[in-house]
């Protein structure tokens, strides 16, 4: 990564950073501190980021009070294409990395996946970190000093990922505390860009996976299985509030299903099951389509007509891991 960064310093032609869809506070933190950073080694250079479908509401709030969205010009190629926080091709929707860039770098912090691993020219992908803004930090780490909304940038992703540092590993604590002296920031800082309000709709999805819920019960561990139309991911959190030990929800989106799943460290820790790497691949290629993600946190997507037969693979897999 250093090296690249360094064959970049004085480029003239075009950089593309592309994230995934809805795109949330890491995966724009890291794209905004990352393009801020390359208009100071390669000004001539024009720099793009590209979030198919947009951002999610916690990434707009970010994008719009720290950096300039600029679009691509239609159809030209990038001598250098960034793809970052993304670990399946499919979240980048039906763009081809392989077409829009000369040079392919992917930045991530979930589970390797082969299809990326294959177009990568440089694949920089670090599970144990929590956040991709974890990853990119030190080797922003001296432009950060006299970049104060790039360090913000930064901070927002780490804060989020690690959901205020319930999940922080000491690697997190060390880049967190010396990201703060660097830049001279408080973690107060991020709390903005860490809260917005819930409308009516989330609030209603979130009861929707309630009121749906199946509980299957594997010796003392509680899994629980729901189905909503928008906002899978939240619900499944909040099914562990309210008691689960890990949870799948399914949304459909015109004939595509995706699974979320969310898990309990304590289910992680104990049970050795990993989401990311154990549960959700399978189910992506059941649905035809993929899955990845990390221990406690993934996803699958595919053809809807497959879904009840991947979330009856998902229960199976559990059950011969966690039956007494």
């Amino acid at each position: 990564m250093k090296d690249l960064l360094e064959d970049i310093e004085g480029f003239t032609g075009r950089i593309l950073i592309l994230t995934h869809i809805n795109a949330d506070l890491d995966a724009l933190g890291s794209a905004v501190a990352l393009k801020r950073y390359l208009a100071g080694i390669a000004p001539e250079a024009g720099t793009s980021i590209v979030v198919p479908g947009g951002p999610s509401a916690y990434g707009r709030l970010l994008l719009d009070a720290l950096c300039e969205e600029t679009l691509p010009r239609a159809g030209e190629r990038a001598g250098y294409l960034f793809l970052l926080d993304t670990p399946t091709l499919d979240q980048i929707g039906p763009l081809d990395p392989t077409k829009l860039g000369d040079f392919i770098a992917v930045i991530d912090h979930h589970a390797p996946h082969p299809d990326t691993r294959e177009v990568a020219d440089l694949y920089l992908v670090r599970e144990a970190a929590s956040s991709t803004c974890e990853i990119l930090y030190p080797y922003l780490r001296d432009h950060i000093r006299d970049d104060r909304d790039a360090a913000l940038a930064l901070l927002c992703g780490i804060m989020a990922d690690s959901a205020r540092l319930r999940y922080a590993t000491g690697g997190t604590i060390h880049v967190l505390s010396d990201l703060l002296e660097t830049s001279g920031l408080e973690l107060e800082d991020a709390n903005g860009f860490l809260q917005v309000p819930e409308d009516i709709s989330r609030r209603t999805a979130h009861l929707k996976a309630a009121q749906r819920a199946e509980l299957h019960r594997f010796g003392d561990w509680l899994v629980v299985t729901s189905r909503v139309n928008a906002f899978a991911s939240s619900a499944a959190m909040h099914l562990l509030h309210l008691g689960a030990d890990c949870a799948l929800v399914a949304s459909r989106d015109g004939g595509e299903v995706r699974i979320h799943g969310r898990a309990r460290g304590r289910f992680v820790r104990e049970t050795g099951i990993s989401l990311g790497s154990d549960i959700m691949p399978e189910l992506g290629r059941l649905l035809g389509g993929s899955g990845g993600g990390h221990a406690g946190a993934a996803g699958a997507r595919g053809r809807d007509d497959r879904l009840e037969d991947a979330v009856k693979l998902a229960l199976e897999m559990m059950e011969k891991r966690l039956a007494p």
